[in-house]
């Protein structure tokens, strides 16, 4: 290949790129905007793309995997063999659901995948560059916006939280601004001894107005490591358990009244469920499209019925608003503590492969962090927040870079 033709290719990725990112921090925003929007296949069209591209460099480009790649390939046909099985044998859900959700769950592990066959070492760094850019182009956009909004009221708010009125903007709910600004938070932090405080301050005010628990807890966490950052100080690894007992002990209230111990709140109600799903049918759950999945919520499972979810709000099928609030949840109601433990493994393993590059440490950290405290309150990974986050995790797998051990922000 010419140099001409290869810089080329490389500034059509950048682009490709940018538009995905865009794509997948606005996705819900264009679609609340615009609603003949929402009935295209948008993200299925991403998803089939990405797969393309994954088949295509696996048999005509021939990159190769690392060890634990093929080992987290080894489990997760494990966890889709297992669902099936309990669809066959408990028969909650048909075939076309199963292969539903079988896509949806899918869908970060595709993202992961793409990320890491389609971008090479020299490529990321040109690549995260660009995106931070782009990150201060979003924040400033959406503080204005926010202004804009607390003067006029051109996308009224209808609830509050705090003593104040939660700030959706465009966006369908307060959890998507809360996402979008936590993801430019993270690309803020990118790189050590530089900072944007401005656009730093302008996220944090956008994830306190939009009042989520996950975006506010995730503040203490995202300020704790810029103090490090800013102190050119290394972490040890006990003061980071302190601080996540000190986060703990500010929000065990909102912790205990909205995920444990109520009997009402949403996501009480689905890991008690989860948990008696995931005993009742050990230890392979119920299968897929059954519990707390989009899937299951298009062709209403029958085992909601089972569980008395049909004469409760926002469980019944005809108010469906709280039944996706738990990646968590979901794994074990669906495929019992089998699953549990396999999707635990993959993730451990990604984090084994990523944690090394030590270039990006600060930004995959928090970007890891962000990611398992919103699979307590929702269903994540499988949205366009999810698979974005596991696309820059991939980008960013056996990326490492020659500087010397001291650099690393552990000891």
């Amino acid at each position: 290949m010419m140099p001409t033709d290869h810089k080329k290719k490389n500034r059509s990725l950048v682009v490709i790129t940018v538009s995905l990112f865009f794509y997948f921090l606005f996705a819900n925003a264009l679609n609340n905007s615009f609603p003949k929007l929402e009935k295209m296949p948008l993200f299925e069209a991403v998803y089939v793309a990405m797969v393309i591209a994954i088949f295509i460099s696996q048999t005509i480009v021939k990159k190769r995997l690392l060890v634990g790649e093929y080992l987290m390939i080894g489990i997760f046909i494990l966890l889709f063999f297992f669902g099936v099985i309990s669809n066959v044998f408990l028969n909650y859900q048909g075939l076309k659901i199963v292969a539903l959700d079988m896509v949806i769950l899918s869908k970060f592990f595709v993202a992961y995948f793409f990320g890491r066959l389609l971008y090479s070492p020299e490529m990321v760094n040109k690549v995260m560059d660009t995106l931070q850019k782009c990150v201060r182009l979003i924040s400033s956009g959406l503080f204005v916006a926010l202004a804009l909004n607390l003067i006029f009221s051109f996308w009224p708010s209808y609830s509050s939280r705090f003593g104040y009125p939660v700030q959706y903007l465009f966006f369908s709910h307060a959890t998507y601004l809360t996402s979008t600004a936590i993801f430019c938070l993270i690309f803020l932090s990118l790189k050590r001894g530089s900072y944007d405080f401005l656009f730093i301050g302008m996220n944090l005010i956008l994830v306190i107005v939009a009042g989520r628990n996950k975006g506010l807890l995730f503040l203490g966490i995202y300020l704790f490591f810029i103090l490090i950052q800013f102190t050119k100080k290394k972490i040890p690894i006990w003061s980071v358990f302190g601080m996540f007992i000190l986060l703990y002990s500010l929000f065990k209230n909102v912790i205990s009244e909205r995920l444990l111990s109520s009997e009402t709140a949403a996501r009480s109600v689905l890991y008690q469920n989860g948990l008696f799903l995931a005993n009742k049918y050990f230890p392979f759950g119920t299968g897929f499209g059954t519990y707390a999945s989009s899937a299951s919520i298009q062709n209403y499972s029958s085992v909601y019925e089972e569980l008395g979810f049909g004469h409760m709000y926002g469980f019944s099928q005809q108010t469906t608003f709280y039944l996706t609030d738990s990646f968590i949840a979901m794994i074990m109601g669906q495929f019992g503590y089998m699953g549990l433990f396999l999707i635990s493994s993959i993730f451990i393993c990604i984090f084994l492969l990523v944690k090394k590059n030590s270039q990006y440490e600060i930004f995959i950290l928090l970007l890891y962090i962000y990611v398992l405290l919103s699979m307590i309150t929702e269903n994540f990974i499988s949205s366009t927040y999810g698979v974005l986050a596991f696309l820059l995790i991939g980008m960013l797998v056996d990326r490492n870079n020659k500087d010397s051990p001291e650099d690393s922000f552990y000891h």
